[in-house]
């Protein structure tokens, strides 16, 4: 009985550990599509300055030439672009594993022939704890798509910032020359 005690203090145990684990994955989740949202409101106000300089040089490009001017301005639009395309998936709320409804949930219990082995308190929790994991460890794979798509995102913002940069650089030097 003792021994049976310690089981299921046990289980308690790693369930509690497994409920907070998955509520931070929420968490997680929340924070990182907050992060995306922002992220596109500060590309939106970069891309309408960006775009806002580049109808300022088209009309005082100099001695600038057409295809340069057309290419870069592609360049960087195309790079902030995919920044921006990038943060919108991280947006998603991808279709993921969650705890099973009710109906399915009676089926694996009342409506079930082998319901014996779960009417203790240790199966129960054994069956509660697996169901966690599923969930947690699905929700936990997800949000590391979500930080990849970050990264990716991110890192294509300051590309085109670096290629607006350049291009500028570029820009003066022609105009100079």
């Amino acid at each position: 009985m003792k021994e049976e005690q310690g089981m299921v203090d046990l289980l308690e145990y790693a369930l509690k550990i497994g409920e907070r684990k998955y509520d931070e994955e929420r968490d997680r989740e929340d924070a990182l599509i907050s992060q995306a949202s922002q992220m596109q409101t500060v590309f939106s106000i970069v891309t309408a300055v960006l775009l806002g300089a580049a109808a300022i040089f088209a009309d005082h490009r100099g001695n600038i030439p057409t295809l340069f001017f057309i290419i870069s301005i592609s360049i960087i639009i195309a790079t902030i672009g995919a920044s921006l395309v990038l943060s919108s998936i991280v947006q998603w709320r991808f279709k993921t594993q969650v705890l099973p409804d009710l109906s399915e949930l009676r089926k694996y219990t009342f409506e079930s022939d082998e319901w014996e082995s779960i009417t203790g308190k240790t199966a129960q929790q054994k069956q509660y704890y697996q169901l966690l994991q599923d969930v947690q460890t699905e929700k936990c794979r997800l949000n590391d798509r979500r930080v990849r798509l970050i990264i990716a995102s991110i890192i294509c913002f300051w590309a085109s910032i670096a290629e607006s940069v350049i291009a500028f650089i570029i820009g003066l030097y022609l105009i100079t020359s």
